[in-house]
């Protein structure tokens, strides 16, 4: 336990910490209520509860990544299990069975019991790719099968219409509260699985009427009823230096980790990181993820760590880089990567993927030495118009982009 004591005790509030024993004398049982869950979901059909299944899968949180741009698909199967239908009457004698294969488990996280299982549905390329070399899950003949079969469901599902049905009149913003909100027509709830907002600044210095820097991402979209809400308040990050007493005039980019909550809200921030030496030849500028901490209650931001992002060639290494020390470094910039919104014929929007990218950038930078934090604002403090848009993504994994809602302050 010293292990977990430990974590516990001194990162309980920056990292995820999960420790877990498992009895192996005790997998044969439960791989046998495995196969018996999953053989009974085939016999009733996955083309019949896909769209349940789909949204089961949406809900269920996805383990082992391990950099920012590298993905598993790993869920935790216990709550998996409690997120498939209720009519499926395997589901409680697998998950007695796999309290007893999970002899101790210690987590500091919701949904994490100790045993996770290959699910794919963020990385369809890999899971192709996988699913093509043979069996993607060698203990389980059946699940392999489930798998493969909601693989090919879930992208051979109909067309959908291009761009989301609504218009303009069921898109809405408070305009003192930067609250937003988006009206589902039936056909979209009844396909829905789950949603994102993104928060655009006007270009101010690359010059365009389409020319939008991405400043804020979150899945912290609500839904009650046909009713998506999301807001911005307090989520607008400026950088500070500290011995200058001097803020930077616009927000840094800021996107919310999908773990984050009220007391912890978890953020990475896109940087830049630089250093100078005398020989050219030492010369380093790595990008990376600047992983920042803070809560709604506070107006405090802590730095948690900086993750480099793998270049080209370094995607298929198997061990992740070694975090890195901001302070080893000179400079750190902010960009603010610019995108250009393409649209279909009948003038909806396309998914961010599809806009036009590699324009530009417009953002800040300073100097690391004069000692940098953060400093929260409740809405931005520049006249810039700021615009919020809805990503839904449907059972299919199909997305849908609502237009844009602009914040006047």
């Amino acid at each position: 336990d010293s292990y977990y004591v430990f974590y516990e005790k001194n990162f309980s509030d920056t990292y995820q910490i999960t420790m877990s024993c498992i009895d192996l004398s005790e997998f044969k049982p439960f791989s046998e209520s495995f196969e018996a869950l999953f053989n009974q979901i085939q016999s009733i059909g996955i083309s019949n509860k896909f769209s349940s299944i789909s949204k089961s899968r949406s809900d269920t949180k996805s383990f082992g990544t391990f950099a920012t741009d590298v993905i598993y698909d790993l869920v935790d199967i216990n709550e998996l299990i409690d997120n498939l239908d209720s009519s499926y009457n395997e589901k409680e004698k697998l998950k007695a069975s796999l309290k007893k294969l999970v002899s101790c488990s210690k987590t500091n996280m919701k949904n994490a019991t100790g045993l996770s299982v290959y699910f794919p549905y963020k990385d369809m390329v890999a899971a192709q790719e996988l699913i093509e070399s043979g069996e993607p899950v060698s203990f389980s003949k059946s699940y392999s099968e489930f798998v493969k079969e909601f693989f090919y469901s879930f992208n051979n599902g109909g067309e959908f219409t291009q761009g989301l049905e609504n218009n303009g009149s069921e898109l809405s913003s408070d305009k003192d509260k930067t609250d937003f909100e988006y009206i589902l027509s039936d056909k979209e709830l009844e396909n829905f699985a789950s949603a994102k907002y993104y928060i655009f600044r006007k270009a101010t210095f690359v010059k365009g009427d389409e020319n939008y820097c991405l400043m804020f991402g979150s899945n912290d979209v609500t839904l009650e009823g046909n009713r998506l809400l999301a807001s911005y308040k307090n989520k607008a990050f400026y950088a500070h230096e500290g011995i200058l007493n001097k803020t930077q005039s616009i927000p840094v980019p800021l996107f919310e980790d999908e773990n984050s909550t009220p007391e912890n809200r978890l953020y990475t921030i896109p940087v830049v990181l630089q250093t100078f030496p005398e020989d050219i030849a030492d010369w380093d500028i790595q990008s990376a993820q600047l992983r920042v901490k803070t809560s709604d209650s506070s107006d405090d931001v802590s730095i948690i760590d900086a993750v480099p992002l793998s270049t080209d060639e370094e995607k298929d290494e198997l061990a992740p880089k070694q975090l890195l020390d901001i302070n080893d470094y000179e400079v750190i910039s902010f960009p603010g990567f610019i995108r250009q919104p393409t649209r279909y014929k009948n003038g909806k929007l396309k998914p961010l993927s599809e806009w036009e990218s590699g324009i530009g950038s417009e953002g800040t930078e300073i100097k690391i030495k004069n000692k940098l934090n953060f400093k929260k604002k409740f809405i931005p403090i520049e006249s810039e118009h700021y615009y919020c848009v809805f990503s839904i993504q449907d059972v299919h994994g199909k997305i849908h982009m609502s237009d844009f809602i602009e914040m006047t302050f």
